[in-house]
């Protein structure tokens, strides 16, 4: 249930911080998939988010950057502020490390729409 799959991602964070990231992982797949299963996005996204934290840190931004933005589009629908802002970090480290501009201006729009593409959003627009 709920509690299993958060004590199977805090234990995975705390693998990961204790150096053991195979271990880290498997439990976050555990706690995912948990998740999944009890309809729990929350716990989904934060242990996506982990996952996708891990292989950063491992230097494998290409699949972080898959995990990290199922997270934020989970946040983004649940209006979670916290784990979205946590999140797009995660997301804006990575895209900087693997020299995307496009990734990280796709980043930076979805935030900062009329600021980056010149374009307001469509209720701004109409007010006009």
């Amino acid at each position: 249930g709920p509690l299993e799959s958060l004590i199977n991602r805090e234990m995975g964070y705390l693998l990961w911080k204790n150096g053991a990231v195979d271990q880290a992982q498997a439990r976050l797949n555990r706690a995912a998939s948990l998740s999944r299963s009890n309809g729990d996005r929350g716990g989904l996204a934060n242990a996506l988010h982990l996952q996708g934290a891990i292989l950063a840190e491992a230097g494998r931004h290409s699949e972080a950057v898959e995990l990290l933005r199922t997270a934020l589009d989970i946040y983004d629908r649940d209006r979670d502020a916290h784990g979205r802002a946590s999140v797009s970090y995660s997301l804006g480290r990575s895209a900087e490390a693997t020299g995307d501009p496009e990734a990280f201006t796709a980043l930076a729009a979805r935030f900062l729409g009329p600021v980056i593409t010149g374009v307001a959003p469509a209720a701004q627009r109409s007010a006009t």
